[in-house]
């Protein structure tokens, strides 16, 4: 784990336990893995750090999916201005990593200069400086009104002044600004995410998700900005301050509000000083009086004990529990999720009867499996075993019934999972993460008009989450929504501009749509003026992304032609399937067939240490029959779909099939080839007839009746 310290670089200010960088007048968010490597630069100026030493301090394991450091790289670029060719911040070194040139300043807590010395990146040594001072504005006006702008109609949220009628009323709790001067902000947090929490259980409530609210996190914009930005009528807002008295007893002191959007006033305000150890007690009063003022019964009768339910009788075990809840919300590196079971552990130790911690700690035990940090059976029974004691504790505890559900989810046994997951959206509505997972379900089961509505109610309560819109984007593809599909995902390039999947999930839209290679090119070249040909060519050079080139446009083909695998950072087979197929577009036989041994060399090795992952059969697969190496190839192709049955799991799946289209094309069985297409287009996919119809990897069958007929047909 990263030393978290407040730094100036350059221009900016970098606080990673919040993900924010500021300068004057701008603040924006980071993802947590951008704030982490930021601050891995920071501790280490001047340094070259290559992706290898990246790898294994922030994600902890060999093989990361998805191109992330060069993903984060160019979210990191993108955010400080930073130029790739005339750098400011980051220098790419050739064959060796990148280097953080800017000046670096460590700030004490107030953000001033700490000791008076910068690190100076340009000779690795610290130089004497005068600190500067300013005001830090928060997120401007110009991202709110392009999130909530006529141009994203079909997702955006509701505004605060426009509410549907008889809906639930909307409120947004945003976290509440920390005044303390000594360190505690991760008790500040958990009141926030407690306050929140509670308010969700109100059946006649809807509570924006914690994931979009942090965004405003110390924040100086209007009410009315962040009210119609997150779609939200009512918004609590506070601040908390903790101290030591005389014989070292911590006090809490919170001033919490509630505001109107629509008319930009306060509805209802009160102070609160307490010893620290009757947070709990805070806490309640706050959403009680929330929703008596807003005319709503917060509990229902039944309920034999509801303040009590996710408390601890020991203030030690809370403490240590908010710390394990923080700790896991930061992000998906592997410290981080084991610094949360850590503390969750320590909580659970501290109060065996703590339902709340235990089922958090269940949590965090399939984060660990999810993001590939450990794919054990016994994590997940660990996940399990935490789980089911909570709901012993607890039947009725929400993250507890939402534990379940995700664990029965990564275990493939779907019926269990809906039926745990649609509890939790019966009882918390507004429960993103549970209509998330709803959606996963649905997917795997085919019912993917389910699987949108799910998604698109995500969408409403957590409106700022990109990656959710991803997800939504990506869904409404193979469903045939496109024009859905190009709304959501335009909105999450508005929010997320420096991130390439955006682009990418784009060009794929056009070419399922209406196979336009020009619009799909287009999108590749908007993502390359924000981080750079070059750059975006290793981003793409990644595993499940490097065919991308072939509908990239000439302009990356080109790129990628003239690009040098040694000294970079792009995964070796991936570069070498992408070489084979630039090279059989350009006529070159030998080169193709040399191209593809490369990858089948690497893959032999990716298949033994990955023996349980379908996808690196597929590209061994195709690799084999691009090799000549037929026989390999055929029993790769089949060993895949045993491994992964398309009836069993369509979403997942049914790519499996075009890969096995792909191994009979580049084996010469035309017919095998055609029949699997046929196969194939039975199956909801982002493949489409239109884009077939335009790839010229196809081009061997484009003259046969038989896959004229399917194209046609579809």
């Amino acid at each position: 784990m990263t030393d978290k310290r407040k730094v100036r670089i350059g221009d900016w200010v970098l606080d990673a336990n919040l993900n924010r960088i500021e300068s004057p007048g701008k603040s924006v968010s980071l993802e947590p893995l951008a704030a982490e490597v930021l601050q891995y630069f920071a501790n280490n100026p001047g340094k070259v750090i290559g992706f290898d030493e990246l790898v294994e301090n922030l994600w902890g394991r060999s093989y990361v999916g998805d191109s992330p450091v060069y993903r984060i790289m160019a979210e990191l670029r993108r955010e400080l201005g930073d130029d790739a060719r005339h750098p400011s911040y980051f220098e790419t070194i050739r064959k060796r990593g990148y280097r953080l040139i800017a000046p670096v300043e460590i700030l004490d807590d107030n953000g001033e200069a700490g000791d008076g010395l910068v690190l100076d990146a340009a000779s690795e040594g610290p130089v004497a400086t005068h600190g500067r001072a300013w005001r830090f504005a928060s997120l401007g006006a110009v991202l709110v009104s392009l999130i909530i702008g006529s141009t994203y109609f079909l997702l955006r949220p509701e505004s605060a002044d426009t509410p549907v009628e008889n809906s639930p009323p909307v409120i947004a709790v945003i976290p509440f600004e920390d005044l303390s001067p000594i360190d505690g902000s991760h008790i500040v947090r958990g009141l926030t995410d407690a306050v929140a929490t509670r308010l969700a259980g109100v059946s006649a409530l809807r509570v924006i998700s914690q994931n979009s609210t942090r965004q405003y996190e110390d924040s100086n914009e209007p009410a009315q900005s962040i009210g119609n930005a997150l779609g939200a009528q009512y918004l609590i807002t506070g601040t908390a301050l903790q101290r030591l008295d005389n014989d070292e007893t911590a006090w809490l002191r919170v001033n919490a509000h509630l505001i109107d959007v629509a008319s930009d006033t306060y509805l209802w305000s009160q102070t609160y000083e307490q010893p620290l150890i009757n947070i709990f007690d805070v806490q309640s009063e706050i959403a009680e009086r929330v929703a008596q003022r807003l005319d709503v019964t917060l509990f229902d009768s039944n309920d034999p004990a509801p303040a009590q339910r996710n408390e601890s009788a020991s203030f030690a075990a809370y403490e240590r529990y908010v710390k394990g809840r923080d700790a896991l919300g930061r992000g998906f590196v592997e410290a981080d999720l084991q610094e949360a079971i850590t503390e969750l552990e320590a909580a659970v130790a501290r109060d065996p009867d703590f339902a709340q911690a235990h089922a958090t700690l269940g949590l965090a035990h399939l984060q660990m499996y999810a993001q590939y940090h450990d794919r054990s059976n016994e994590r997940l029974e660990l996940a399990r075993e935490s789980i089911d004691y909570s709901l012993e504790l607890d039947p009725a505890l929400i993250d507890g019934q939402f534990g379940l559900g995700s664990y029965y989810l990564r275990r493939e046994m779907l019926e269990p999972a809906l039926e745990h997951l649609e509890s939790v959206r019966v009882n918390r509505p507004s429960h993103t993460e549970a209509l998330t997972a709803i959606a996963q379900v649905y997917q795997r089961q085919g019912k993917l008009g389910e699987a949108v509505e799910a998604l698109e109610a995500a969408a409403r309560f957590d409106p700022l989450n990109h990656l959710l819109l991803y997800i939504l984007g990506q869904t409404q593809i193979v469903s045939g929504d496109y024009a859905g599909a190009e709304v959501a995902l335009e909105r999450a390039i508005t929010l997320r501009p420096g991130l390439v999947e955006g682009y990418l999930f784009k060009a794929v839209l056009y070419m399922s749509w209406q196979g336009d290679e020009r619009r799909a090119a287009s999108e590749f070249e908007r993502a390359a003026e924000i981080i750079g040909l070059e750059s975006l060519v290793e981003w793409l050079l990644q595993p499940g992304v490097s065919s991308s080139f072939r509908f990239a446009g000439p302009v990356l083909s080109e790129a990628l032609g003239n690009f040098q695998l040694q000294g970079s950072n792009a995964d070796p087979a991936s570069y070498y399937l992408a070489m084979a197929d630039y090279a059989e577009a350009s006529g070159d036989a030998e080169r193709t067939r040399a191209y593809y041994t490369e990858a089948m060399q690497i893959l032999e090795e990716t298949v033994e240490q990955f023996p349980g992952e379908p996808f690196f059969y597929a590209l061994l697969g195709t690799a084999y029959a691009g090799a000549g190496r037929t026989e390999e190839a055929l029993q790769t192709g089949r060993r895949l779909l045993t491994m992964a049955p398309v009836e069993q799991n369509p979403w997942d799946n049914a790519d499996y099939l075009w890969y096995m289209a792909e191994i009979y094309v580049l084996a010469d069985m035309h017919d095998e080839a055609i029949a699997q297409v046929e196969t194939a287009l039975q199956y909801p996919s982002t493949i489409s007839p239109a884009w077939i119809e335009v790839e010229t990897f196809w081009e061997p069958l484009r003259d046969d009746p038989r896959f004229q007929a399917l194209l046609s047909a579809k």
